[in-house]
């Protein structure tokens, strides 16, 4: 479809006649997307005639912050809320209602901010990149402009080679200075044009290529590192994440498309798992070179001659070699609980290969002839690893630092974000599910550090079955005993991890004194009892289906 750039002008002039600041300043959700309806804004914008002045396709419904979903919301994804009807981005509210109001304002912000010419306003305020600067550019003082129609960053810095840290503030004033008398809308088509010439190197396409099916700014896909590990405490959800992080790999417009539909993730994860494109392996004190790359191994022979050995490929080899014969498919190696097992022992002379510089076809590739079949071997550059490492068994700082200096590091903290909206009701009262697990954070992080905080994990089956019993459950199978191991069984800290040194008496506190034993000083006599401090702890049934024992954890921390 061939659309000038004078047709262009009447998009624009449409647009502010459809939408303009009144209509802003009065928007509803509905107004703003809805599914199937082709008269919000964001179908404009993404869909509609807008995509002739910079398309915003790609990515996901989530880049306008809030969006309808065609079925219910499965599984878990940190960063965004769901209700029966809506999905959102955390960082905006804890309801539909709360994150649309955020949206609106900063909406409403950046296009006064634009009115004004004011970019570094827009610049610093923490809303979606790509539809902040679409929205500026079109509300801008179109006599005076401040924004150009390239709203990708990347091709603003391709178009300035020697100033590649620049903002967009920065970059638009530079160009715009270099505008002359040439109509807006035609300038930045033609600096579009120039920017994908310059990153292709080849014949640039014709206009109506680029901004009708792939124009700036699609939403940036963040390049995924050929190795990477997902750390943090316990209860975080790092071998779940797995799944995701190998989809962005494997089928990323897959993933883009059911993000929200963890049963359909994980169905593709399996089928790709099936057809040999991820291998799966977890490490282990016992774990060796001999089993991840090649080894030695003795078979009895049928006639019974004896002993025969053999050299037996491992894990990683295997996989090295299918990614091989397959150059044009990723592969994906996930590793899991990578830190638990001796690193240096178990890649050997591999782990400088595993370097993307050091990979096949890399202008500083390097082999290396394996120890036991005596053949020169090197890890191919379509091979993905993802590793997963329990801060909590091993600190990042105490990691194998060969390993440390050759992945990049993807932090997963615990999101008590994610249980806001559990609440356990009982006839003594409510708890809020997200508040507990964030104060008991909070204490674990000042008596010890952040890699052993409990994570959101242990607690996400409160959100089918938001009942006492089942928090108690998690409680004393899971919490305690890993609070037990934390803190090496120091049961005065644990107590006060969980409020127990409250000066409240009446209600039952769930590490207590064991009741009716001798005391001290009948154990020991008066002189030795003095000296000591008595370090008898049990755990108190009693409090675990008690409400208010939990409600005592909270006490003057909220």
């Amino acid at each position: 479809m061939t659309v000038t750039a004078e047709q262009r002008e009447q998009i624009l002039a449409d647009f502010h006649r459809k939408w303009p600041l009144s209509a802003l300043q009065n928007l509803t959700l509905e107004q703003y997307i809805c599914l199937g309806d082709k008269n919000t804004l964001a179908y404009w914008l993404e869909f509609g005639e807008g995509r002739f002045l910079g398309s915003i396709k790609g990515g996901d419904a989530s880049k306008f912050g809030i969006y309808e979903r065609k079925k219910q919301a499965k599984g878990e994804r940190g960063f965004i809320s769901s209700d029966d009807r809506y999905s959102w981005k955390n960082k905006y509210g804890h309801t539909a209602a709360e994150a649309f109001a955020a949206i609106k304002a900063h909406i409403l912000t950046l296009v006064r901010a634009a009115q004004a010419g004011d970019t570094e306003t827009i610049e610093a305020l923490d809303f979606e990149i790509a539809l902040k600067w679409k929205l500026a550019f079109l509300y801008q003082d179109h006599d005076q402009p401040c924004v150009l129609p390239i709203y990708k960053l990347q091709a603003l810095q391709t178009l300035l080679p020697d100033n590649r840290n620049l903002t967009h503030p920065d970059a638009y004033r530079i160009l715009l200075a270099k505008r002359g008398n040439n109509p807006l809308i035609q300038y930045g088509l033609d600096l579009w044009k120039e920017s994908e010439a310059e990153k292709d190197d080849s014949p640039a396409r014709s206009l109506d290529d680029i901004t009708d099916d792939e124009s700036e700014p699609h939403v940036e896909q963040p390049v995924v590192a050929l190795n990477q590990i997902l750390y943090g405490p316990p209860g975080t959800g790092k071998t779940w994440n797995t799944v995701n992080h190998a989809l962005a790999i494997l089928d990323p417009a897959f993933l883009d498309a059911h993000r929200d539909e963890r049963h359909l993730l994980k169905a593709r994860f399996d089928a790709l798992t099936n057809e040999g494109h991820i291998d799966f392996v977890t490490f282990h004190q016992s774990f060796s070179y001999e089993d991840f790359v090649e080894g030695i191994r003795a078979d009895i022979t049928d006639s019974g001659a004896g002993l025969q050995y053999r050299i037996e490929d491992g894990i990683f080899k295997k996989v090295c070699l299918r990614a091989q014969t397959l150059p044009a498919q990723p592969h994906v190696l996930i590793i899991d609980e990578i830190n638990r097992g001796n690193i240096s022992r178990i890649f050997g002379e591999l782990i400088t290969l595993i370097e993307p510089s050091k990979r096949q076809g890399q202008s500083e590739a390097l082999d290396a002839i394996l120890p036991y079949s005596k053949k020169r071997f090197s890890v191919p550059g379509n091979l993905y690893i993802i590793g997963t490492m329990n801060t909590a068994d091993r600190s990042l700082s105490g990691l194998d630092i060969a390993l440390r200096r050759r992945f990049t590091f993807i932090e997963m903290l615990p999101q008590p974000e994610l249980l806001d909206d559990v609440v356990i009701r009982h006839e003594e009262g409510d708890i809020q599910v997200g508040n507990l697990l964030r104060v008991i954070n909070q204490r674990i992080e000042v008596l010890l550090d952040r890699d052993h905080c409990l994570g959101h994990a242990w607690f996400m089956p409160l959100h089918a079955t938001p009942t006492l019993p089942t928090l108690a459950s998690i409680f004393k199978n899971q919490v305690i005993p890993l609070l037990q191991e934390y803190f090496f069984e120091d049961w005065q800290r644990i107590n006060w991890v969980l409020n127990g040194h409250h000066p409240d008496r009446i209600t039952p506190r769930f590490i207590s004194p064991p009741a009716g034993g001798p005391s001290l000083e009948k154990l020991f006599g008066k002189e030795v009892a003095a000296e000591l401090s008595d370090r008898r702890w049990q755990c108190n049934e009693a409090a675990f289906l008690c409400l208010e024992s939990y409600r005592l954890i909270l006490r003057e921390a909220e």
